[in-house]
């Protein structure tokens, strides 16, 4: 099990303060090594094809596995292995087929190895892209926006980037508006009516995502964090998916000292050193946990969406899997106070098999019903 009670994992410790728990200490990353696993698909006119996924070892095995876990039910709603394997495993998922291409980016560390970024590079309905994950690397667990952070410090950057946006939108407008009035050609195929339906797209972004329920999403979400050395990136998607929208994405690059207001303590260790990286062992979403049913039977969970990058997502899906069989299980989530309530969704027992728990003191508490019976549940980070 991940939780320890007053108890060192280097110099890395866990302890309990008026009922929450906190990991602390200023821990050396231990060395960590990718070496990708092969994964066998089959595609819909039944030839087969493979990939290759990250897969995480080295000298900290519980950062390793927590990581590695985290990834393959997260990214292909499957199981790691529990072992290295160097023979092609079989992928399970439908989600692994829309990604056939996918690779192992690799993995780096940051900010003098207190970061460890993991890389997956995949082309999905022809679009290629990389996405990356960071990870705190004296425990494996993901950085979040929310953690890093203060409450005051999240809204304060989030209207900041809403601004930035909105310029850069404007900006284009300005140039597109005088380039329609000069009439001059920036290439043989940019006519006045490209012209013109590029404005329109703009112009609908500026009032879908600025006014009213847009602007409240974008105040809510500031967009896809990524840790890089020294800085936070910020990334939303584009204004539209036409091949005539050039702004594309919006990344929002800020350095370190950019952003040093709004950080919490934990956010200043992780970009300065600052401090001794205290934070709640369990944090608000993206999190795996090792527990037991019943007191004897091992389950994995994984509390957080197939999107983990995207905050919007969380705390409404999550995915469990017995130690034994290790097939993958999706819940939903219901939150009612401090009460969680995970249901199994493709279940055809009446009614569904739950699990439910509070958090109390670093660890979930509660029981798994189904089936007419009623067990103990707990699981820990």
């Amino acid at each position: 099990m991940g939780w320890m009670s007053n108890q060192s994992m280097g110099k890395l410790r866990i302890f309990v303060l008026a009922g929450l728990v906190f990991w602390v200490g200023v821990a050396e990353a231990k060395r960590l090594i990718d070496k990708p696993l092969t994964y066998l698909i089959k595609n819909s006119d039944n030839s087969v094809a493979t990939f290759s996924f990250p897969f995480i070892q080295g000298e900290d095995d519980l950062v390793a596995k927590r990581i590695n876990v985290f990834l393959h039910v997260a990214e292909l709603q499957m199981a790691p292995p529990e072992l290295f394997r160097s023979e092609p495993l079989q992928a399970a998922t439908d989600s692994a087929r829309n990604n056939s291409e996918m690779e192992s980016g690799g993995i780096r560390t940051l900010n003098e190895g207190r970061v460890l970024s993991v890389g997956v590079i995949y082309v999905n309905r022809g679009y290629a892209g990389k996405r990356s994950y960071e990870f705190d690397a004296r425990n494996g667990r993901l950085l979040l926006k929310d953690e890093l952070l203060t409450p005051a410090g999240y809204k304060l950057l989030a209207k900041q980037l809403v601004q930035l946006r909105k310029s850069r939108i404007r900006s284009q407008l300005s140039r597109l508006t005088k380039l329609l009035g000069s009439h001059t050609k920036k290439s043989p195929t940019d006519t006045p009516e490209l012209i013109r339906e590029e404005i329109d797209i703009y112009k609908r972004c500026l009032e879908d995502r600025f006014e009213g329920s847009g602007l409240k999403s974008q105040l809510d979400d500031p967009g896809i964090l990524n840790v890089e050395e020294h800085s936070l990136i910020f990334t939303k998607g584009p204004c539209s998916n036409q091949s005539i929208d050039e702004l594309g994405d919006f990344t929002n690059k800020l350095s370190a000292e950019e952003v040093k207001p709004y950080l919490s303590s934990y956010g200043k260790y992780i970009l300065f050193a600052e401090g001794d990286g205290a934070i709640s062992a369990i944090n608000p979403y993206s999190q795996v946990f090792w527990g037991k049913i019943n007191g004897k039977i091992p389950v994995t969970l994984y509390l957080g969406s197939n999107y983990p990058l995207i905050r919007e997502a969380q705390l409404k899906r999550a995915k469990y899997y017995y130690d034994k069989y290790r097939s993958v299980i999706d819940l939903s989530v219901e939150k009612r106070g401090d009460l969680f309530e995970l249901t199994e969704t493709d279940s055809k027992e009446i009614p569904k098999p739950v699990l439910s728990f509070k958090i109390y003191e670093g660890k979930l508490t509660g029981q798994w019903r189904g089936g007419g019976k009623s067990y103990s549940f707990e699981a820990a980070p």
